[in-house]
């Protein structure tokens, strides 16, 4: 999603890309082309800078971007204003993004899944109400959205997943594996399960593994979030006893091509499910969120959802499926890629024509921050 977003704030905006400095390393920023914004919440440290002139010593040879800087906020926090992530300092964020709309800066929530909010509809009016513009990922998060009393319901709009086109980064060295079967593990799935629930998800993983092989596909695994996946990859191999690749480290613009080079996916991570259904790859979903259903609706893939506990029969029904339709399938995809595209086209469309009614676009070609 950040990828997507930095990538869109320079072709559409001609604008430069910021993010909080507590967000990530830096190099992390450097290789997407981010700033650092002097914008610490967790520890109340903003800093506007609204008395430091922009050419003054001062504010040249300051490493950070401050507060003053910022035209617009792009909030793209996923599903994090849901009940799932109720733990978290929800109200914090809520009222970091009301403090942008206080000083006059348009926020908009980028396409992401809503609620429910059972337990954060405090902090969900928040983030609404200071938000001009409401992009809902799909019909269960509008529906959710607009069950919030006292909101205004004009500012929720239709979204769709806007990393489809985020572009891949060519990588050398797994020429092997193209043509194979990318097999992503999600520890989320692992973690909301019984005792019982967790050893079939692992013998159901293994399983794909089984199955691939049989019809002399490669499988290998990919671990696409961190150390936990990858925890979750290597416990297959040790119960399976299976002797196939378990790729990490890559970051998501390298995932996303060493998925395109794949014959088949099943993944339990959405973004990887974005990445191969957007490069025509047949994808089976293992889903645990209303987003991920949603995702097969929009590319016309319901029939590849995939139950993560339903152990060999449910393995062996669903990859029977894909080598027979994978044709049609291929074929589906394009189609439902390229609209896809269109709509996230008419998604920035929309947000500039926004922007320009609050006198807030700078387009002087030195590429403000945004």
């Amino acid at each position: 999603m950040l990828c997507a977003t930095a990538d869109a704030i320079r072709r559409e905006f001609n604008a430069q890309p910021v993010i909080s400095v507590q967000t990530g390393s830096e190099r992390e920023k450097r290789w997407l082309g981010l700033d650092s914004l002097a914008w610490v919440p967790r520890l109340n440290i903003r800093l506007m800078g609204r008395g430091i002139g922009q050419s003054s010593f001062l504010r040249r040879r300051l490493p950070l971007m401050l507060g003053s800087d910022v035209d617009a906020v792009f909030d793209i926090s996923g599903f994090v204003f849901s009940d799932e992530w109720s733990h978290l300092n929800l109200d914090r964020r809520a009222r970091d993004l009301a403090m942008w709309s206080e000083a006059g800066v348009p926020v908009y929530l980028l396409p992401q899944a809503f609620g429910p909010f059972a337990k954060t509809a405090s902090s969900a009016r928040t983030v609404v109400g200071t938000s001009r513009m409401v992009f809902s990922r799909d019909r269960t998060s509008k529906k959710h959205l607009e069950e919030l009393d006292h909101i205004d319901l004009s500012k929720i709009v239709d979204g769709v997943d806007f990393t489809v086109g985020v572009s891949p980064e060519s990588l050398e060295g797994f020429e092997h594996l193209e043509g194979g079967a990318a097999i992503v593990p999600n520890w989320n799935i692992l973690s909301r399960g019984t005792e019982s629930a967790r050893q079939r998800y692992l013998e159901t993983l293994s399983s794909w593994i089984q199955g691939f092989e049989e019809r002399g596909t490669t499988p290998f695994l990919l671990c696409h979030e961190g150390e936990k996946d990858e925890a979750i990859g290597r416990s297959v191999l040790a119960q399976s006893g299976a002797s196939v690749e378990l790729v990490s480290g890559l970051n998501g613009r390298q995932s996303k091509y060493l998925l395109s080079m794949s014959r088949f996916t099943v993944s339990g991570r959405f973004h990887a499910l974005v990445s191969s259904l957007s490069t025509g790859v047949p994808a089976v979903s293992h889903g645990w969120s209303h987003k991920y259903r949603h995702l097969a609706e929009d590319f016309s893939v319901v029939d590849l959802i995939s139950d993560p506990f339903g152990g060999v029969l449910e393995v062996g029904t669903v990859i029977d499926r894909l080598y027979r339709d994978e044709e049609r399938i291929r074929g589906s995809l394009r189609t439902e890629s390229e609209r896809q595209l269109e709509r996230i086209s008419k998604m920035w469309e929309a947000i500039a024509m926004d922007m320009a009614e609050c006198q807030t676009v700078v387009r002087d070609g030195e590429g403000k921050p945004w």
